[in-house]
């Protein structure tokens, strides 16, 4: 299995490895460590490059997690020829488009501890994200884009920590998500935890203060169903870089 850099540190933009599987027909290829996120929990795998050690480089346009092994694999496209196994490889991931998703899905942590309700389902964009919620009458527009910007300029830290899947299922609290089951056969599971505003079982890569969020707004609330109501979120500034 891979070693994934980027659950230690999500600012991580590079790094050396080398090739462990390929699979010309599926054009995706498999190292022993790896920036690069797969897809999913809601968040895009990562985009990047791949340099060869004579200097060739390649394109990789998705990374997604094998289903039957769950090994990270990093998909490419027209490449004539992907490196065997042993091969030496520079991965660098498309550090802007992975900060934006980092800011996303910081915020719709921030979200979900605004509305009042269960999540059925979340996506992360660049520079954008929804959340749905089982809430029948949410609140305003202004009302909760306000919420969040009180929460982002709270200058909360991310702390990163572990726990055991029986003390997650034993505190109802963090149970918050109902479209993203705890894995099965995994016993110690990730929590993402915006000190004193959110705290949650979460995969992702995320920023390692609110503050890096930036200024939010709300597009719109949707009607899913007779419950559910999707809250469209976005980045007022795209632009901003890390200052922690």
């Amino acid at each position: 299995m891979s070693r994934e850099l980027f659950q230690n540190d999500a600012y991580l933009r590079a790094c050396d490895a080398v090739v462990v599987d390929s699979n010309p027909k599926e054009k995706w290829f498999s190292v022993d460590q790896t920036v690069f996120y797969p897809l999913g929990g809601g968040q895009p795998g990562d985009t990047g490059v791949a340099f060869h050690k004579n200097d060739a480089e390649f394109a990789i346009v998705d990374t997604r997690r094998a289903r039957d092994t769950g090994e990270i694999l990093h998909f490419v496209d027209e490449v004539t020829e992907l490196p065997e196994s042993g091969t030496e490889l520079h991965l660098e991931i498309n550090w802007e488009r992975r900060y934006l998703h980092m800011r996303v899905h910081s915020c719709l942590h921030l979200l979900s501890a605004t509305v009042p309700g269960k999540i059925t389902g979340a996506q992360v964009y660049a520079g954008r994200g929804r959340v749905d919620f089982d809430v029948r009458y949410p609140q305003e527009k202004h009302y909760i884009a306000e919420s969040l910007n009180v929460l982002i300029q709270k200058e909360a830290r991310r702390i990163s920590r572990v726990c055991t899947r029986a003390e997650i299922e034993a505190t109802p609290s963090l149970m918050n998500n109902l479209s993203v089951p705890l894995p099965e056969g995994v016993d110690v599971i990730k929590l993402v935890h915006f000190e004193n505003l959110d705290i949650q079982p979460c995969g992702g890569t995320h920023v390692a203060n609110t503050m890096e969020i930036g200024e939010v707004k709300v597009d719109k609330i949707e009607s899913k169903g007779k419950r559910n109501r999707r809250v469209s979120i976005s980045l007022v500034d795209t632009a901003v870089e890390p200052n922690y």
